[in-house]
């Protein structure tokens, strides 16, 4: 599947999404994400694919809302309405997907693409890359998911600094804050995401959505409601294919062959 902004191909049980517009910096327009909703929603049917790899092509990964796309004629639109119709979409769609999403970040995130990068389930940068909360420098407030996620993952106090200051951070300082999972060189980048999303394949996919789920709900869960919320997924897992073949590869001493089923 290829569009103009958007280029999407699955191998190996791997589908492989990279944002097109290096012209803008991969820039969000309406249709971008449009187009960026229709490719997760056929693959998280496809049951082909297993694993979905986010990116960009060109020296940057995203760097946001592309603010020309987001007026008429020079007028501002109403940009709530704007996240509302085609930027909440896909942040639901990666959230509530039932198959692990990785993001390759080969360059600048910015505004809305520092969050993208953020709401996905592993996120593996280049050392070049850099990710910048710009939303107060023009007027407004981090949308996308960001004030979700960023608290989430680095706390109030560093949520807040990001967010009102909007200093850009390098990949380092990311993975030291526990906002992505891990920095390569840059000519690395893609090769190890590839590499860890065909880990990912090779491994039991009710349980990565299983766990997915889980670890999502546990925020606004009591450590009650988690409890049963374990049991019940755990109870939906013990009937999976993939355990029952990890039973008999751990009885016959030889490593387990998931199928996802």
């Amino acid at each position: 599947m290829s569009y103009s902004d958007l280029v999407y191909e699955c191998a190996d049980g791997v589908g492989l999404i990279r944002f097109n517009r290096p012209h803008v910096l991969n820039a969000m327009s309406p249709d971008m994400l449009s187009h960026l909703a229709e490719v997760l929603d056929r693959a998280a049917l496809d049951e082909a694919v297993r694993v979905i790899v986010l990116t960009g092509e060109g020296r940057a990964f995203c760097t946001g809302a592309d603010l020309k796309a987001s007026t008429s004629e020079g007028t501002p639109l109403d940009i709530g309405k704007l996240l509302v119709k085609y930027y909440n979409p896909v942040i639901m769609r990666i959230h509530d997907l039932e198959k692990p999403v990785i993001c390759a970040v080969n360059g600048m995130a910015v505004g809305a693409g520092a969050n993208l990068a953020f709401i996905c389930d592993l996120c593996i940068a280049a050392r070049s890359a850099s990710f910048t909360q710009i939303f107060t420098q023009i007027g407004l407030i981090p949308d996308m998911g960001g004030t979700w996620s960023l608290p989430r993952l680095v706390g109030r106090q560093v949520a807040l600094g990001l967010s009102l200051l909007g200093d850009k951070i390098s990949a380092e300082e990311a993975r030291q804050w526990g906002l992505i999972w891990q920095v390569v060189e840059d000519e690395e980048l893609l090769a190890t995401a590839m590499a860890l999303a065909k880990r990912l394949v090779a491994g039991p996919t009710r349980a990565y959505a299983s766990t997915k789920k889980a670890i999502n709900a546990s925020f606004g869960n009591s450590l009650r409601e988690q409890l049963i919320l374990e049991s019940e997924l755990q109870s939906h897992c013990g009937f999976t294919e993939d355990f029952s073949e990890a039973l008999k590869a751990f009885g016959e001493k030889r490593k387990a062959e998931f199928t996802g089923r």
